[in-house]
């Protein structure tokens, strides 16, 4: 099982910031989400975005190194 992930401000790794704001359960496979928006201009986007939390946590080889896919920001909220 994948840890919660805080709500705070996240970098992904090719660049975007983006603000989680909570988690969500799929109803048909009761796996964990994150549900994020973008942010542009320091402003959240209107859509909410979801995306597996084990696969919001997990990390990725960008460029020769191991990053992860987003790292956090700010201090969790």
């Amino acid at each position: 099982m994948t840890p919660a992930i805080p709500n705070g401000r996240y970098r992904h790794y090719k660049g975007g910031e983006y603000l989680v704001v909570g988690e969500a359960l799929h109803t048909e496979t009761e796996e964990t989400l994150v549900l994020y928006h973008s942010i542009r201009d320091g402003v959240p986007s209107v859509v909410v975005f979801a995306r597996p939390s084990a696969m919001f946590a997990e990390t990725v080889t960008a460029e020769g190194r191991v990053v992860p896919r987003f790292a956090a920001l700010d201090k969790p909220v």
